[in-house]
């Protein structure tokens, strides 16, 4: 009896290389991929508005980057400042300062996309919060009244409306970028486990609309978490969120699908000379560790200018 299925797969686009701008939105599975780019040295753009689940705000602040719409719907909670169109964690103390950071972090943003070579979007949840006076599924309910919105199961129509949009934008900006789309594997139970399955089941009813129309591309990291592995050890204790050793499985099964060889060679160095940088010493006042820590240093200077392209986060 096999404990695992085997499950093959292929993506038929160019390959990551080191130097590449690369840029992810959406779910907090976004956040974890953003984060493995980035230790390995890629330069990577992780959700600068923030962790949003649902297609349609995504698709919006794409849309507002490229057509530099700088207008922005902020309100206030008490003495902070949030948009209806970014995470919570996007605020400020005064409206001016918020309109300022999002306006130069939307400019920022359509300049990754100007220069991309690769979009992830992972789509988190097709449960919508509308707003009831704007009349649009925000990004974040800010913890506001539940009075204040009207859930619901957003259409497929709708989705694929803005999103066609959206990429008809995107490829006009850029022709180049090569867009990835994926399903977070994280189950939303507060909507209810058979809920949860209906909302992720229209995610792929999009991508595969949206597929026979643009050349986009799905990588399987729902299925590689929820199929393959499909076992509760792969999970953290609250049995909802893919904990480390899963993580890593699935950043494994990514660069051997999208990474060149020679960027997979150049990961795998990192991560030696990041383990030899993160070792903690028994005796870390000795001689002989002072010598390891100056050899460390030597190792990634040597590393760092025969390779210019890598970003060697601190």
């Amino acid at each position: 009896m096999k404990l695992k299925l085997d499950f093959e797969f292929q993506l038929n686009t160019p390959k990551i290389q080191h130097g590449d701008q690369i840029i992810l939105i959406g779910s907090c599975f976004s956040n974890e991929m953003g984060l493995q780019f980035e230790n390995n040295g890629l330069k990577v753009n992780s959700n600068p508005f923030g962790t949003i689940f649902h297609p349609i705000p995504l698709a919006k602040l794409i849309l507002d980057a490229t057509n530099q719409n700088q207008e922005n719907q902020i309100f206030p909670r008490k003495d902070l400042f949030f948009s209806w169109d970014a995470a919570g964690t996007v605020f400020d103390y005064s409206e001016s300062a918020l309109n300022t950071f999002l306006n130069h972090t939307k400019a920022q943003f359509r300049q990754d996309l100007l220069e991309a070579k690769y979009l992830f979007i992972t789509l988190g949840s097709s449960f919508g919060y509308v707003h009831n006076q704007l009349n649009k599924v925000i990004a974040n309910c800010h913890k506001m009244p539940s009075t204040t919105f009207e859930k619901s199961l957003t259409d497929l129509d709708s989705m694929a409306e803005i999103w066609s949009e959206t990429l008809i934008q995107l490829k006009t900006l850029n022709p180049k970028l090569e867009v990835v789309f994926t399903v977070s594997p994280i189950r939303h139970i507060k909507d209810g486990l058979i809920e949860n399955n209906r909302s992720k089941a229209r995610l792929f009813e999009l991508i595969e609309k949206l597929k026979t129309n643009f050349l986009i591309h799905y990588f399987p990291a729902f299925e590689i978490i929820l199929d393959e592995l499909r076992d509760y050890r792969f999970f953290k204790s609250d049995g909802i969120h893919p904990n480390e050793m899963a993580i890593q499985y699935v950043w494994q099964r990514l660069t051997e699908t999208l990474m060149s060889a020679e960027t997979q060679k150049l990961c795998q160095e990192m991560v030696q000379l990041r383990q030899m940088e993160n070792h903690l010493s028994l005796y870390p006042k000795s001689v002989e560790h002072q010598e390891f820590i100056l050899k460390t240093k030597e190792k990634i200077q040597h590393f760092l200018a025969k390779n210019p392209s890598i970003i060697w986060q601190k």
